[in-house]
């Protein structure tokens, strides 16, 4: 939170204040030097290689290790403002193709064909086998004639060519020859992802393919295809856009050539408006961390819950793909090489229980149609069954059919003796009686309590709720918690200690959301936060120090005042308001952190950095004043989902990733500015996050 006078302020107060005017400004580009000393920090220098993170956007292209690629070694999203930028463009552009940020596809900008022709996007590259090339495609107009849209060249060969006809539909062929059949027409205005692969041969087994998915979509299988190919030598160059002499209306985004797979659904994860479409693309799907063939971080993980890095699984296999809207399960994939692509939405009760599955596209039947219904008796035995299509069910977790037992990450659990079936190795509150049965899930008191780390137990919006700590596993409640989280603290109070590791719960299960293999939401905390060998420390603030009740000083340390919201002032909801405060003082400190570990790119790729020029491009996006009067997409006003009366987009980076960690944000007359802070948090807090494991797998 804030800073003091020439350092960015943040005042918090138990009484709201009286509305006042909006103070008007226009925000300059040349602001950010008028903040730049939101942090006095020292300067730790991590040595994070690029070439090894999956994704696109903000972390740019990686480099090739001679001929042999493992993973994404171009990622154009032209999100550092232009088109031929040496991290996130193209080589070269050849005739009339535009930056568009007024309207991109996705996150800031996009690049336009502006019904032009001989105008292209180029990117040349090391000879690569078997390659694969992706993209995002918005068509404004049909072609006169048929026109050639992409072209991949072997050292000056044309081989994979995609041709867009007159029609809307794509056609494949190999230079001039024919392969296959053309795609189902696109639509003008409609969002599409489009890919090819081309695979060198030994003479007559070259591969040659096309594929095409709506929107944010995983590929299924592909439109065109030949395995009979006579080229044998490497891919070399490629071109996108008008690439040849007929005129091509389109935009382009997040163009990626990958080595060896499709990426998965969708790069850039979306939340457009709850259950109804997938709103985190496959959380972890990355190259791995540390050099672990078997995982990230030395982490092992089974195929059958990591992300579809491929177009099917191999023949027998199943896969199973999860989505999340911040910590809440609410769709699943099934992949299989013989019935395909199934995209499944999971509802859940007040517990997070799966309880209703309804179909998410035409390989399950009719969309949105209710599949199947499960209840459950308070302990989780099925009261009612139904043939889910998932094995996630009580409260979210995972059940073992062949021993009838549920897995709480650290421990199992019997829904037939309404206990764990081994001993907590902590006691999580020695002042709760209920807290000494180190058997007993969640207090005994399953209707109001999860217990998603097999530990701790939580209330149902993920952390305690009443007025005093016994009620949540006694007054030493915090003391396992916070440690197990890499936080210390010093001269608060036992109420303030419990409000921190609520946060840090609630934070650590979103994160984990993104990155299941961190194993548990505390883990993922540490990990995201680099507090393996070191803490976050959490201090009264020395007298005299600060005025403001917050104040992130470094990635590591944290002063508070006495910041408990009054009870009287708001009697229904004086816990949420003091959690929340606590979540918006991380989001400081996760910006603090991405600074550290991206060095000297931190003026580019920070969370601050990310959102200033967002707003100083995009005219579009919501922008807050000091002193606001209107939500601006935010879930409420001050001081719950807004901690700041501030205009400074560092104050408001905390306060969307306090909603971004609870997935709420504003509704109804303004799901317009909501969705979009919604979006633009959850196009790169994968991104962040991984960066985070990346350092902390040993990169």
């Amino acid at each position: 939170m804030g800073l003091l006078s020439s350092q960015r302020r943040h005042a918090h107060a138990h009484q709201e204040r009286h509305q006042l005017h909006p103070v008007m400004r226009q925000r300059k580009p040349t602001e950010r030097g008028d903040r730049s000393a939101h942090h006095r920090q020292p300067q730790h220098h991590h040595h994070i290689l690029l070439q090894r993170r999956w994704g696109a956007g903000p972390f740019g292209k990686t480099e090739l290790k001679g001929a042999v690629i493992t993973t994404t070694f171009y990622a154009g999203a032209f999100e550092d403002g232009s088109l031929t930028h040496a991290v996130t463009g193209a080589d070269s552009v050849s005739g009339g193709v535009t930056l568009n940020s007024a309207a991109p596809l996705k996150g800031a900008y996009s690049a336009d064909v502006p019904n032009v022709s001989a105008a292209y996007l180029q990117e040349e590259f090391t000879g690569v086998d078997d390659l694969y090339v992706s993209f995002y495609l918005k068509l404004h107009a049909l072609p006169a004639s048929d026109a050639r849209i992409l072209l991949i060249a072997n050292s000056g060969t044309n081989v994979g060519v995609l041709m867009l006809r007159t029609s809307g539909a794509l056609q494949l062929r190999n230079n001039s020859t024919l392969i296959g059949s053309d795609s189902a027409a696109l639509s003008v205005g409609t969002l599409y992802r489009v890919a090819l692969r081309q695979k060198k041969g030994t003479g007559s087994d070259a591969i040659l393919e096309a594929y095409l998915a709506m929107g944010d979509d995983a590929f299924g299988a592909p439109f065109a295809s030949t395995n009979t190919g006579t080229w044998t030598t490497q891919a070399t160059n490629l071109r996108l856009g008008a690439t040849a002499a007929v005129a091509v209306n389109a935009t382009v985004d997040n163009i990626r050539l990958d080595s060896g797979s499709l990426p998965p659904a969708g790069y850039a994860p979306h939340n457009k408006g709850g259950l109804h479409r997938d709103v985190l693309a496959e959380p972890n799907a990355r190259p791995k961390w540390g050099g672990k063939a078997t995982g990230w971080g030395g982490k092992h993980f089974n195929p059958p819950s990591a992300p579809a890095l491929y177009t099917s699984p191999p023949t027998g296999q199943i896969w199973k793909v999860y989505y999340y809207a911040g910590s809440q399960m609410v769709a699943m994939r099934e992949l299989s090489g013989t019935t395909g692509n199934t995209l499944y939405y999971l509802h859940s009760d007040h517990l997070g229980s799966t309880s209703t599955t309804t179909c998410g596209n035409s390989a399950c039947g009719t969309l949105s149609a209710v599949l199947t219904r499960q209840s459950y008796y308070p302990y989780g035995a099925v009261r009612q069954a139904g043939n889910l299509p998932t094995d996630k069910t009580f409260t979210g977790q995972y059940s073992d059919v062949s021993t009838g037992l549920q897995y709480f990450n650290a421990r199992y659990f019997s829904n037939s003796l309404g206990r764990f079936i081994s001993a907590d190795t902590i006691v999580p509150g020695a002042g709760n009686p209920q807290a000494f049965n180190r058997y007993s899930y969640s207090l005994s008191n399953p209707l109001n309590y999860t217990d998603p780390s097999g530990h701790t137990p939580l209330s149902q919006n993920q952390y305690c709720s009443y007025a005093n700590s016994e009620d949540c596993g006694g007054t030493e409640a915090w003391v396992p918690g916070l440690s197990a989280f890499g936080i210390t603290t010093s001269g608060l109070t036992p109420l303030e200690k419990l409000a921190i590791l609520a946060a840090a719960q609630v934070e650590g299960a979103a994160l984990l959301a993104i990155s299941p293999v961190f194993g548990t939401a505390a883990e993922a905390f540490k990990a995201v936060h680099g507090l393996a060998s070191s803490m976050l420390s959490f201090e009264r603030c020395p007298a005299g120090e600060c005025s403001e009740i917050g104040w992130t000083k470094s990635e590591n340390l944290v002063w508070f005042n006495p910041f408990v919201y009054s009870s009287a002032s708001y009697p229904n909801n004086w816990w949420e308001r003091t959690v929340h405060l606590v979540v918006h003082e991380l989001g400081h400190v996760f910006n603090a952190r991405m600074e550290t570990l991206q060095g000297a790119l931190a003026e580019k790729l920070s969370p601050y950095a990310q959102l200033f020029k967002t707003q100083a491009n995009d005219a579009t996006f919501p922008n807050r004043v000091d002193y606001d009067t209107e939500l601006k997409g935010f879930a409420g006003h001050r001081y719950n989902w807004q901690q700041s009366w501030s205009g400074s987009y560092k104050e408001e980076f905390a306060d969307m990733f306090l909603g971004w960690t609870y997935n709420r944000w504003e509704t109804g007359i303004g799901l317009a500015a909501g969705q979009a802070r919604a979006d633009w948090m959850a196009a790169r807090m994968p991104l962040w996050v991984n960066l985070a494991g990346a350092a902390t797998g040993g990169d």
